[in-house]
């Protein structure tokens, strides 16, 4: 059995690197997509020497919040894992993800037959449905939802262009399917994840679907494993995240914030910040 931990990196090379020895000691593959807005030498110069075990996959994207350039990330880490070894089981986390239970625990989990995904089907009605039957463009600095300064915002060709497979895509209409939703973060038998890929490639109609959607990241993958590669059977999602409290996601610095929270389900907890680095030690020595 092989694992290929899937990881988005962005602003934490240094809690990446306290945890890449706890991937290695598990035997586990590491591969990173590094937002393309982010030097790949500063970055792995932070994570030190553990930068050397992990692959960091080129080409990359650069990465919108609530775009569909999170989901391009996610697959181009997919593909990449895929094409380098017939992996049984893939995990997508972020840099920021700390894993909570002890490594064969987390190895057994990561190596099962099933898929850990959080997914709830969306009824009529339901807030989420408007972000897939709408229409968005948010993966470029005219149209994103971060502030960013207005020099940046100008419409150039990739603008246009896109713009164009949206107006056409909107004249097409969106596919019609059951929708599904729920954390990005999930842990995949390759079986699925090739399926998922295949869909990815070869149906225009779906990506584009998702592509001009908001925050498609929480419905893309969920609702093509939901609908054609559940035959694995689905259990809860491995990250544990924290909506209720502020900041949102809460910033964990103490075991005791989320030890009573977590269900066995739960292998990994997020957010987790290099400012709080005697709490992210001890909680690896925990699971050694």
């Amino acid at each position: 059995m092989t694992v290929a931990i899937l990881v988005l990196g962005y602003r934490e090379p240094s809690v990446l690197a306290a945890v890449v020895p706890v991937y290695r000691k598990a035997g586990f593959d590491i591969y990173v997509h590094l937002d393309a807005k982010a030097s790949v030498v500063d970055y792995a110069l932070a994570m030190g020497d553990q930068a050397q075990y992990c692959r960091f996959i080129q080409p990359r994207t650069p990465v919108f919040w609530a775009g569909f350039t999170m989901t391009q990330a996610t697959m181009q880490l997919l593909e990449t894992a895929l094409g380098a070894k017939d992996y049984t089981n893939l995990a997508l986390v972020s840099d920021d993800t700390l894993p909570i239970v002890p490594i064969a625990r987390l190895r057994t989990a990561l190596t099962t037959r099933v898929e850990r995904i959080a997914i709830r089907l969306l009824q009529a009605g339901d807030v989420f449905l408007r972000r897939y039957q709408e229409f968005f463009y948010l993966d470029h600095a005219a149209t994103s939802l971060l502030g960013r300064p207005i020099e940046t915002a100008c419409i150039d060709q990739a603008f246009i262009e896109t713009f164009a497979r949206l107006l056409a895509r909107r004249r097409a209409g969106k596919v019609d399917l059951p929708l599904y939703y729920g954390s990005q973060w999930w842990c995949l038998t390759g079986d699925a994840a090739r399926r998922v890929l295949s869909l990815h490639a070869d149906r225009t109609d779906l990506r584009e679907s998702f592509e001009f959607s908001a925050v498609p990241d929480e419905m893309y993958i969920q609702t093509l494993v939901a609908n054609f590669a559940q035959a694995n059977g689905i259990v809860q999602g491995p990250v544990y995240v924290d909506w209720t409290q502020t900041p949102k996601p809460f910033v964990f610095s103490r075991i005791e914030q989320f030890s009573n929270a977590v269900s066995p389900d739960h292998l990994f907890v997020r957010k987790v910040s290099s400012q709080t680095p005697d709490f992210i030690k001890e909680a690896i020595r925990r699971i050694q």
